[in-house]
């Protein structure tokens, strides 16, 4: 395997300044939308990076499910390990890739609890089975064998067979307030263009990185 030389011809498409706003909320949206109608797959995938109990970083991915009041959401178990170094270190770092569009999209901000209302809104509007799968899964805890949750999972489905099923109170969402975005669209040569935005009190300020 000979990674060291292995390329990708990348198409051109610019980054340029004038093109543009000075929302960075609404330029994501925009490119997750260009990604959307591009036909990839989980468009809203983004890699959440946070901060374990012995100084670790961590790193997986997660779903953002809705711009609200100038925040990015998304949901999990609050027994979780990332739920734990959150509450810790509210400093979180997202990062969304869509390598067919060749762009990616940085973000740093802290990182909050959602109302319960919120998430329990949220949850009843997902599938009956990933409610159950939310509720019988202590996230990240070790099992046995896939059999134990397996039969764990069938087990709650037949006790509320026919019923609603209940909000557990350790699974919810987090709301992400960005305090910077960095957009990168990748360009031949390695002249990629990448532009950051940065919150000065209400306002974003825009400058260009080099590549």
């Amino acid at each position: 395997m000979d990674l060291k030389n292995f390329r990708e011809i990348i198409r051109e498409k610019p980054l340029l300044e004038s093109e543009v706003s000075n929302d960075p909320f609404g330029f994501l949206k925009q490119w997750i939308q260009e990604a959307i109608d591009s036909g990839i797959r989980q468009p809203n995938a983004m890699n959440l990076a946070t901060v374990d109990l012995r100084g670790n970083p961590q790193s997986r991915v997660v779903l953002l499910k809705e711009f609200i009041d100038g925040h990015l959401s998304f949901f999990t178990c609050y027994d979780s390990p990332k739920a734990k170094e959150i509450d810790r270190n509210s400093h979180v770092a997202l990062n969304f890739l869509w390598f067919d569009i060749n762009r990616q999209v940085r973000v740093l901000g802290k990182a909050k609890k959602s109302s319960k209302e919120y998430s329990e809104n949220y949850f009843k509007s997902r599938p009956r089975d990933s409610q159950i799968a939310a509720t019988i899964s202590l996230q990240s805890g070790v099992i046995s064998n896939r059999e134990v949750l397996e039969t764990k999972y069938r087990e709650f489905e037949e006790k509320y067979k026919d019923k609603e099923i209940p909000f557990p109170s350790n699974w919810g969402g987090y709301l992400v307030e960005p305090s910077e975005f960095e957009f990168w669209q990748g360009r031949s040569g390695r002249l990629h263009d990448r532009l950051r935005f940065i919150k000065e009190g209400q306002n974003w300020t825009i400058s260009r990185l080099s590549p």
